[in-house]
């Protein structure tokens, strides 16, 4: 593969090709482009390393980008930016996976706030499960909200939403959340000859 032109290269100085794969190293930086474009972007880039010249954390951009910092459809990194990001900060246009994450429609992280759902420690949503919650409908130790569902203010509005609105979740977490059915009461009595 030849050395691509100078705007398609990473940043840095002594830069050399490994192989004929889209890899590229330099002192500090290792880097790997994808061949394949879509949308103008390449498949997959990562980025792994500072630039020698700037000091600066490289910059993934990708359909599928890893690195520090990533941006792209799906983006791994300590700062990730995407559709679906997934990072230390992780913002997302869909969903959103990281220690503070923030997404458009559903957020999973130890600090999360999203439009429709959010499960963390401290969560923002309409539909938040967490420690901490400010949500419409909400299960958790402590929250604000019109249905919130703890163990000392139990909610049936809350508990029958998330049933109804997350079965496959619910499936998973219902059983720990609802009381078990009352098996106190007295058994029938058997019809008389």
């Amino acid at each position: 593969m030849p050395t691509p032109p100078a705007d398609r290269m990473p940043e840095g100085a002594r830069r050399r090709e490994v192989g004929s794969t889209g890899r590229y190293r330099s002192a500090n930086r290792w880097e790997y482009r994808s061949g394949f474009n879509f949308l103008g972007l390449p498949l997959v880039h990562i980025v792994i390393g500072r630039d020698p010249q700037t000091g600066r954390l490289g910059r993934a951009v990708g359909v599928i980008a890893i690195g520090r910092i990533a941006i792209g459809g799906v983006a791994i990194g300590q700062a990730a930016l995407g559709i679906i990001p997934i990072g230390q900060v992780a913002l997302g246009l869909f969903l959103a996976f990281g220690q503070l994450s923030l997404g458009g429609w559903e957020a999973f992280g130890q600090v999360a706030a999203a439009s429709r759902l959010a499960v963390g420690q401290a969560v923002m949503a309409e539909s938040a499960i967490g420690q901490v919650a400010v949500a419409r409908y909400g299960i958790c130790q402590a929250g604000i909200g019109a249905c919130i569902h703890s163990m000392g203010h139990p909610s049936p509005e809350a508990l029958r939403h998330f049933r109804e609105q997350f079965p496959a979740m619910w499936n998973v977490i219902g059983g720990w959340i609802e009381p078990a059915e009352s098996n106190s009461a007295p058994p029938a009595e058997a019809p008389g000859p």
